[in-house]
């Protein structure tokens, strides 16, 4: 679904390529304004000065060995990246501007539906297998700056239900969960961390996600 004939049709734009080689493009865009989260949309920015990397397995057939064959390239002020390459199984590789993570890689668009498969699991990278004289679109990524959560924890000494006047408590447990599922259950913990000695806690590199911040009241204390 993500390759085209070399032969341009009525909406086609045609690539003057060198002979014998496949065209490989896509972009790497920020999902911060999208209409939907950690998902691709016409919401989203372009991203440009991301280096992207199209790598081959040499002679060993395996990725991320000695003799991996690398070609860099930076994406321009629309987020976009080619390549000119020969027929090969190659891996697309992002290296993550300062300040973002990835969060999605494109795996396919389904021609019939429009339907995209999203890969998460390593979100900088992109497999293809490539076949000369045609035209690789769409090897998009999906980036973001993450999120972080942050607060307090106080000691209400005068039992008043307020935050005014109150102390901090350091050193109190706080563990990250995360509703992973969308079921409501927040089946997923992400860590722990503990307050600093104004009472303060982070949770800093988030995607966008539901979370729930659980206490685990010090001794002496209850919430």
């Amino acid at each position: 679904p993500n390759n085209r004939s070399s032969e341009p049709g009525e909406d086609d734009t045609a690539e003057v390529r060198p002979s014998g080689l496949a065209y490989i493009t896509g972009k790497v865009l920020d999902d911060a304004g999208g209409y939907s989260a950690s998902t691709f949309d016409a919401g989203d920015s372009a991203i440009s000065g991301v280096t992207i990397t199209l790598r081959e397995a040499g002679l060993d057939s395996t990725f991320d060995t000695a003799d991996d064959v690398l070609v860099t390239t930076t994406t321009n002020t629309d987020g976009v990246y080619e390549f000119y390459a020969p027929a090969d199984t190659y891996r697309i590789d992002e290296t993550d501007a300062s300040g973002y993570i990835s969060i999605a890689s494109l795996t396919s668009i389904d021609p019939a539906t429009g339907a995209v498969t999203l890969n998460t699991s390593t979100p900088n990278q992109k497999a293809l297998t490539i076949t000369a004289g045609n035209e690789y679109y769409e090897n998009n990524f999906l980036d973001l700056t993450p999120w972080s959560i942050t607060g307090s924890v106080f000691n209400d000494a005068n039992t008043d239900n307020d935050f005014g006047g109150d102390t901090s408590l350091a050193s109190v447990t706080l563990t990250l969960l995360q509703d992973s599922e969308n079921n409501g259950s927040f089946e997923t913990t992400l860590g722990t961390t503990l307050t600093a000695i104004d009472g303060s806690y982070s949770f800093t590199g988030l995607n966008a996600g539901v979370y729930q911040v659980a206490e685990t009241d010090k001794s002496g204390t209850t919430s």
